[in-house]
């Protein structure tokens, strides 16, 4: 899944002639990630209240907040670090049978994949 989203960027930039579509790539990745692991986080949360708010942790996302920075920017070295030259090789030769990155099925894929995970978080944040 974040393997086709890189895929879909990182193509989408080569082709407008952009030398910059790996960095795009991880950066897209990386949100994309981020955002699936805060909804399980608000998943668990949901479903584990009583626990939540009887322990500590909750005071330490409350008052912490540069806790999440320090993750999404390790999250970024990570993923930046996991997509070389290599692996980005085998992504291209994987997906080289698919049709084009920027056809508009794929970027509703794309788009789907980073937009349903933040309805569903406020949906069950609201609840």
């Amino acid at each position: 899944m974040y393997n086709f989203i890189f895929w879909v960027l990182y193509m989408g930039n080569l082709k407008d002639g952009r030398s910059y579509g790996k960095f795009n790539g991880v950066l897209i990745v990386t949100v994309t990630f981020v955002l699936h692991v805060f909804l399980v986080l608000a998943v668990l949360k949901k479903i584990f209240a009583r626990q939540f708010e009887q322990s500590g942790i909750r005071d330490l996302f409350n008052d912490n907040k540069s806790t999440f920075i320090i993750f999404i920017i390790l999250m970024g070295v990570v993923i930046s670090r996991y997509y070389n030259k290599n692996r980005i090789e085998r992504i291209l030769n994987r997906y080289s049978g698919e049709s084009q990155p920027t056809k508009t099925i794929n970027v509703i894929k794309v788009v789907a994949l980073i937009i349903i995970p933040i309805v569903l978080g406020a949906i069950i944040l609201s609840i």
